[in-house]
């Protein structure tokens, strides 16, 4: 479940800005204090790693992963969670997620997804709303151009090329923008993650109000409003009620 620290490295050296020499190194001894079986101080090294500069999906991963070694399924689906805003197309990552589901749904009806919803879902974690957004900017330079040598060609064979590549780019700009569109408003939702084990919802915020259904560890939920220790959260579709703020943590 470990990714390899070398593939990390060699992306913070081609990219700067990742982290410092310090951050990778915390990181490097995480992946090793992880692979030795010690995962309560791998998490103390990865959580020590982002406080130091590194923000991308395989720090998060494998912190997720030593979470779940420890039995906290809570914490591990919130570094997941997190992992997935920044890298959704991560098979490994995905395969997580959907364990994760399955261990969900074992406590809560959560509905079957039409062949539409799923593709639409499908189509949408293609790429973080940063890569589909360079996805549209390459598509639509690309088009301008196209358009910029249709213009000057006057050979009809070549103006026939272009005028297909134009209608392609056309068609892929639109599939970019899509995509833009569906992942910038999942990653701006006001999500959270449920940390611990049957957290009560309630018909109000308050041990008063009346129980509605219990979220288990994991759980993905939209959170509606906050005040006086407790939130209004949804697991989608519909289900909605009152639980500890201190139970949840935001995306």
């Amino acid at each position: 479940m470990k990714k390899n620290i070398l593939a990390l490295g060699l992306m913070i050296i081609a990219f700067a800005g990742f982290g410092s020499p310090a951050a990778l190194s915390l990181f490097n001894q995480a992946n090793s204090l992880y692979s030795r079986g010690r995962f309560e101080q791998a998490i103390s090294f990865y959580q020590q790693a982002l406080q130091s500069g590194i923000q991308n999906s395989d720090l998060y991963y494998n912190l997720g992963n030593a979470y779940y070694k420890t039995g906290d399924l809570g914490r591990a689906a919130l570094c997941w969670r997190r992992a997935e805003r920044l890298n959704p197309a991560d098979p490994d990552l995905r395969a997580n997620l959907e364990l994760t589901g399955k261990m969900i749904s074992e406590h809560l009806p959560v509905p079957a997804q039409s062949s539409l919803t799923d593709f639409w879902r499908r189509v949408r974690d293609l790429g973080s709303a940063q890569k589909w957004g360079t996805r549209f900017s390459i598509f639509i330079w690309g088009f301008w151009l196209s358009l910029f040598l249709y213009l000057i060609f006057s050979a009809r064979r070549m103006k026939r090329i272009l005028l297909g590549l134009n209608l392609i780019l056309v068609l892929l700009t639109l599939a970019a923008g899509a995509g833009f569109g569906f992942r910038y408003h999942w990653e701006q939702e006001p999500a959270g993650v449920v940390l611990q084990k049957n957290v009560p919802a309630r018909s109000g915020p308050g041990e008063n109000f009346s129980l509605l259904f219990e979220l288990p560890a994991g759980a993905r939920v939209l959170i509606r409003e906050c005040g006086s220790g407790y939130c209004k959260v949804e697991f989608p579709p519909g289900m909605i009620g009152w639980v500890e703020g201190k139970t949840i943590e935001r995306i």
